[in-house]
Parts: C-alpha cells; sequence; structure tokens
C-alpha cells in the first residue's frame, strides 16, 4: 500500500469511527434482522477465506522449508504438520458452528481434504517460486494468528454488550471506544468484530501475483474482490446484530493494518526467514 494509500485508508476509518459514535445504535436499530439469509450464509462461510488461507500458508511453509541440519527438517515438519492439522480442522469446523453444530466425520473428511489439497498446490507452485511462495506463507500465517489473538484480547478487555442482546430502551448501550470491563461471557464481547478481522485476512490474495505468474498485473482486481469479501460480511454482522458498525470497522482494520505491517517486517527480513544458512540444505 503506497503512502497516499494509508492516508486515505486511515482517513476514511477515522471519519466513519467519528460516525458511527453518533450512529451506532440507530444503524443496527434499522437493519437487525436475524432471520436473514444473507446475514447466515456471511455468518457461516466469512471468516473461512482466512481459515483456508491459514491451511495454505502452513503447507507451503513445509513444501519450501530447507535446512541445513537434519533435525531441524524433522523439527519443524513435526511442528508445521500439526498446526496444518489442527487449522484443517478449525477451517472444517467454523462453518459448522453456524449449521447445526459439528458433525466430526465430515469435519474430518474436509480437514484432510484441505491440507492434501494445500499441499499438494504448494508443491506445485514451490518449484518455481519457492522464495515468494514461502515469504507469502510467513505473512499469511502471521496475519491470521494475530487476527485471532489481538481481536479477542481487545474484546475480553472491552466488555461491549452486542445489540442483539438488547431490549428497548437500550439502555446497556455503550460508545465504541469506551471500555466497559474485563469479561469471558461472548455476549458482552461486541468490540470488535472477530468475523470482519478473520474476514479481512483475505486481503492476502493480493500477494498471489508474486507466485502465481499468471495473476502479475491483476493486483487492482484482487483488492477489489477482498475489499468486497470483507465489506460484505461487515454488513452482515451488523445485519445480524452481533455487532455494531464501529465494532465491523474496527475488527476489519486490525486486520488490514496487521496485514501491512507483517507484510513489510516479513520483505525487510526475508534473509532471516529463507535459509537458516548458507551450508548444508536439507529440504523440509
Amino acid at each position: 500500500m503506497k503512502k497516499n494509500e494509508k492516508l486515505w485508508f486511515l482517513g476514511i476509518v477515522a471519519v466513519l469511527l467519528v460516525i458511527f459514535t453518533f450512529t451506532d445504535l440507530q444503524i443496527s436499530k434499522a437493519v437487525y434482522n436475524p432471520q436473514s439469509g444473507y446475514g447466515h450464509f456471511f455468518e457461516a462461510f466469512g471468516e473461512l477465506p482466512g481459515a483456508l488461507i491459514a491451511v495454505f500458508s502452513l503447507a507451503a511453509l513445509i513444501t519450501t522449508g530447507k535446512y541445513n541440519a537434519k533435525w531441524k527438517a524433522i523439527l519443524f515438519n513435526i511442528i508445521f504438520g500439526v498446526l496444518l492439522i489442527m487449522f484443517s480442522f478449525m477451517a472444517a469446523i467454523m462453518p459448522m458452528n453456524y449449521l447445526g453444530g459439528i458433525k466430526a466425520p465430515v469435519a474430518g473428511i474436509l480437514a484432510a481434504v484441505y491440507a492434501i489439497a494445500a499441499l499438494w498446490i504448494t508443491k506445485i507452485l514451490s518449484k518455481e517460486e519457492s522464495k515468494s511462495l514461502r515469504q507469502a506463507a510467513i505473512i499469511g500465517i502471521l496475519t491470521f494468528v494475530a487476527a485471532i489473538v489481538v481481536i479477542n484480547i481487545i474484546k475480553m478487555f472491552w466488555g461491549r454488550l452486542r445489540f442483539r442482546s438488547m431490549e428497548a430502551p437500550y439502555n446497556e448501550f455503550s460508545l465504541w471506544f469506551i471500555p466497559q470491563g474485563l469479561t469471558t461471557n461472548n455476549e458482552y464481547m461486541s468490540f470488535p468484530s472477530g468475523h470482519s478481522a478473520n474476514s479481512a485476512v483475505i486481503m492476502w490474495v493480493t500477494l498471489l501475483p508474486t507466485f502465481v505468474t499468471s495473476l502479475r498485473g491483476k493486483e487492482k482486481h484482487l483488492k477489489v474482490i477482498a475489499g468486497t469479501w470483507i465489506a460484505m460480511v461487515m454488513i452482515s454482522r451488523v445485519i445480524m446484530g452481533a455487532h455494531f458498525a464501529s465494532d465491523v470497522t474496527m475488527g476489519a482494520t486490525i486486520s488490514i493494518v496487521s496485514f501491512y505491517l507483517i507484510s513489510k517486517w516479513v520483505k525487510k527480513n526475508t534473509s532471516h526467514v529463507e535459509s537458516e544458512s548458507k551450508g548444508k540444505v536439507i529440504k523440509g
């Protein structure tokens, strides 16, 4: 993201947060519809691209791994392999939590399909664009983990009640910038939006041209696709009463900013993550 684009982005976010300070409650009252098919669809699948990006990234770390000692190859492949299994199950389970509960056999099959497909695709891509693929993989997994960790920590300390749990005259409504105290009750974890944050991990697709030659020159198109998906998820969360407009704005912003900061850091320190030494290399 260029400097002028960053300024525009942050400026728009600031303006929106000011507007939502005065309109959060009114917007939610106007659009709330817990029976919305649109809302239910994105509730179930809005976070899925982010989870699949994490799965793909872990697979890429395995297929592009190069180490100067066999024990390191074994250790890191075990670590990444375990994480690949965990995140594959997460990707399989996420939609099921909103589609009638978790079905273990189906989740297991889906997780296996996700993991095997990711390993197969990254193995093919690594033959020609190993360095760029590994760089993108590091950015992908760090962005997804950052979105989950940062958002949930803030949620616990903010304690904002969700609109769907309020009743007229909405005396429990609070402004987005005023923390309400520590909580572990999910209904008091409205700010910021986890769905919006996880959906915003899809910004990672703008890195595809770095290791998929056929997509080079398509960066703007990928940004539009990513931005459209994020916006649709954000709107759906307000419709479902799970979040206020300020919640989804902040959730998406945190992930987008994290993505660009992590990308900048990884690219700057490529030499530290591409290989362990100049000595004998063992493929992972």
